[in-house]
Parts: C-alpha cells; sequence; structure tokens
C-alpha cells in the first residue's frame, strides 16, 4: 500500500489518502466527514473515498482495530484488478 502511495503524482492526492488513514485511529467519529460506505459483496468491508482512489478498511469492534486493506483507483477496486 505504501508503494501505491509513493506512485501517484499528485501531491495534494497523496496528502488527502494520508490524512484519511491517518483519521481512521478516532474511529468511528472520523467517519462524520469521510465519504464512507459499506461495500456490497464484501463482508464486513468499508471504503472511504477520495477523489478517484477508494481506501477499503475493516473494523474489529471488539478489539477496537481499523484494518487498511487496499488502497486503489477505483475502477480497480470494483473490477477487482490490480
Amino acid at each position: 500500500m505504501l508503494n501505491y502511495i509513493k506512485d501517484i503524482k499528485i501531491e495534494n492526492e497523496k496528502t488527502r489518502i494520508k490524512e484519511a488513514i491517518e483519521s481512521l485511529a478516532d474511529y468511528p467519529f472520523s467517519l462524520r466527514n469521510m465519504d464512507v460506505e459499506k461495500m456490497k459483496g464484501r463482508e464486513k468491508t468499508f471504503r472511504i473515498r477520495v477523489g478517484d482512489h477508494r481506501i477499503l478498511f475493516s473494523v474489529d469492534k471488539r478489539d477496537r482495530v481499523v484494518y487498511v486493506t487496499e488502497i486503489n483507483k477505483r475502477k480497480n477496486v470494483y473490477n477487482g484488478k490490480d
């Protein structure tokens, strides 16, 4: 995932993605300020929209841990491509 972020050419997009990931530390309160939706067809997986990029994550409510599982372009996330 870090390589994906490094490869983004536009600095503003990199910054926005990093900020979205960092704000997950304040879960669930941070979700109020983000575009978050449940992913259809994926159990307990949510996505954050950051421009053309999607950050997929799941939450272990019992242990209060957020796992970022994927960061990719929109078309690749929904089509299952890398």
